[in-house]
């Protein structure tokens, strides 16, 4: 699929706030991070993949409709920003998608295009993952170390992943890695 939003639906968490870990395989570069949703799915499991034009991959896990992870494949340039903090959440809540669940069929994998655009902040323990152009955004929830940024036409507008293992800011070709 080419240049799309992805397009979710919000629910209320019922239960503990989920506990995400993080983990950093030293050999690939790859972030990991995944929690056991608090409520039970009907939905598809399916791995959505947003890459943008400059190869920068990050991996969405759903699993009976439900967001449970993400892993940052190919790393978007990285921008250290001074102070940066996440917003303070509004709510928890769970991430579904498709929004309309008769949109997956029976897709194992589905691609997206996207522009994608990372900040991390001072101490290298946060990461901002912005999806397509910055908009105004509700930020949620989802896991005791991950929030979802919302917009208005109820599309995911960007991740802020917390308490992360430290992220060395500094660019390497453009790029930059864990």
């Amino acid at each position: 699929m080419a240049a799309a939003g992805l397009e979710v639906r919000l629910e209320p968490l019922q239960g503990a706030l989920p506990a995400i870990t993080w983990r950093r395989d030293d050999e690939t570069e790859i972030l990991s991070g995944g929690f056991k949703p608090a409520a039970k799915g009907r939905g598809a499991s399916v791995t959505v993949e947003l890459a943008d034009e400059e190869g920068a991959i990050i991996v969405l896990d759903v699993v009976a409709g439900r967001l449970t992870g993400l892993d940052v494949v190919i790393w978007p340039a990285l921008d250290p920003v001074a102070g940066l903090k996440p917003p303070a959440p509004s709510r928890n809540a769970e991430v579904l998608w498709p929004a309309k669940p008769s949109a997956i069929a029976a897709a194992a994998a589905v691609e997206l295009e996207t522009p994608l655009l990372a900040s991390t902040n001072d101490a290298g323990t946060l990461l901002h993952l912005e999806l397509g152009r910055t908009r105004v955004a509700e930020t949620v929830r989802l896991a005791d170390h991950l929030l979802a940024d919302i917009d208005d036409r109820q599309r995911l507008a960007g991740l802020w992943l917390l308490d992360l293992p430290q992220i060395d800011a500094a660019l390497d070709d453009d790029e930059a890695y864990l």
